[in-house]
């Protein structure tokens, strides 16, 4: 009789332990998710996925964000690629991208206009596109 009393309390002082807290407040908080902007390639376009502009794809993003790139449409096979055009900023450029569900993904770290492409598709459709970093 006197142990169970004894363990009702030793449990009793450990669940109102937990129940005022217990948390160590000079713990970091945990790191925001990184905002994500979506830009599907959809046979010979560049389609934003915020906002549905098109050739050129336009979106903006906070400094920081990343921009995905993700192929799309079950079309004739090919490649496509992300390349920064000629006198905007330069960013990493994707390698050629070759059928439906291929991404590449990127992080724009530094404000300012960055105008891309698809070497292969520009002349033919004008894939064009462009993210604006604030």
């Amino acid at each position: 009789m006197r142990i169970a009393r004894r363990t009702t309390g030793v449990v009793a002082l450990a669940l109102a332990a937990v129940a005022c807290g217990g948390e160590d407040n000079n713990a970091p908080n945990p790191p925001a998710p990184v905002p994500i902007a979506e830009v599907s390639i959809i046979f010979g376009s560049f389609v934003s996925v915020k906002n549905a502009t098109s050739n050129p794809a336009i979106d903006t993003i906070p400094a920081g964000s990343k921009v995905r790139w993700t192929w799309v449409n079950p079309g004739p096979v090919g490649t496509h690629n992300i390349r920064p055009t000629l006198g905007s900023p330069n960013f990493p450029g994707s390698a050629d991208l070759s059928g439906t569900g291929t991404t590449f993904t990127t992080t724009f770290t530094t404000p300012g206009t960055y105008d891309y492409e698809c070497t292969l598709h520009v002349v033919a459709f004008g894939m064009r596109g462009r993210v604006v970093v604030q």
